[in-house]
């Protein structure tokens, strides 16, 4: 495959949706409570979080989209923890060994000019 520069890509590097492949074990639909009188739920907006507890658990979050009565619209947020498509056990999974490596004071990191 030629990319504009006219280089060669790697086979198999080009861009593919991965979440049609992607089995879902939970899903979670998620409201705002304190809505002002008159909204009305408009659609649902799907987030898929991936997270890990010894085996793979992958979740997804309806995130229900109201159409306020002034005009506008508010989203139901996501629950404590989940900011992207990686669930807070995960990230914390993946990070511990970078942060605690960056703590421990017998490790420095040479920095380049």
């Amino acid at each position: 495959m030629q990319t504009k520069e006219g280089s060669q890509k790697r086979p198999g590097s080009e861009k593919r949706s991965k979440n049609s492949e992607l089995k879902i074990h939970d899903t979670v639909p998620l409201r705002i409570d304190d809505l002002p009188p008159g909204a009305v739920l408009k659609s649902y907006e799907s987030l898929s979080s991936k997270t890990w507890k010894s085996k793979n658990k992958n979740i997804l979050y309806l995130r229900a989209r109201y159409e306020l009565p002034g005009g506008g619209s508010v989203l139901a947020p996501l629950p404590a923890g989940v900011t992207c498509h990686y669930g807070p056990t995960l990230m914390a999974y993946i990070l511990h060994p970078v942060l605690r490596r960056a703590r421990h004071p017998a490790i420095v990191v040479a920095r380049t000019a």
